[in-house]
């Protein structure tokens, strides 16, 4: 079903400009050189977004910090993982909550910028929160004072309605899930 280039399986090493095949490398992934045994960084251009660092996974998916260098700002990529990314049904899926997540307005909900396919892998650029997780949050602080948690339901339901107004149920509401901002 998808065409695949030559160059997309063909990487080479900075030390000593051999040719590397990359072809069951995933995105953003670490290959050791054979000709010199240097370590090298591979398909870390997904479309035109340049991965820069890897921010988390999931069941389904890993997260990047992205540099968009048409717009100079950084963004999240999300990518289907390995697995999911031969099933059609997944990708769609997958595609599907980009699309409904793109018609939801609200500032409890990430902004989806665009979909898009590189290395055989479906992706998600989106807005990137500088943060961290309700998860981390608490691990590193513990539980949260009664007003904070009131006041982050109120915006968690808030972001929700927002989706669901637009026909989108968030399937998997966990504190992993909920993104906290630097504000």
């Amino acid at each position: 079903r998808y065409h695949y280039s030559v160059s997309e399986h063909l990487a080479s090493c900075p030390k000593c400009s051999a040719e590397m095949d990359v072809t069951d490398a995933g995105p953003y992934s670490r290959v050791r050189c054979p000709a010199c045994g240097e370590e090298v960084l591979v398909k870390t251009e997904l479309g035109s977004y340049r991965l820069v660092r890897r921010i988390a996974s999931g069941g389904m998916s890993v997260v990047f910090a992205a540099r968009d260098p048409t717009l100079q700002r950084e963004i999240a990529v999300k990518v289907l993982s390995d697995e999911f990314s031969s099933d059609e049904k997944r990708e769609e899926e997958f595609r599907r909550e980009a699309r409904l997540t793109a018609t939801v307005s609200n500032p409890h909900v990430v902004e989806v910028y665009t979909v898009g396919r590189a290395f055989g892998h479906c992706f998600i650029a989106m807005e990137l929160i500088p943060g961290q997780s309700l998860d981390d949050h608490m691990a590193l602080h513990g539980a949260l004072p009664e007003d904070d948690v009131a006041l982050l339901a109120l915006q968690i339901v808030d972001g929700l309605r927002a989706a669901q107004s637009e026909g989108l149920t968030h399937r998997d509401i966990k504190p992993r899930n909920i993104l906290i901002d630097e504000d």
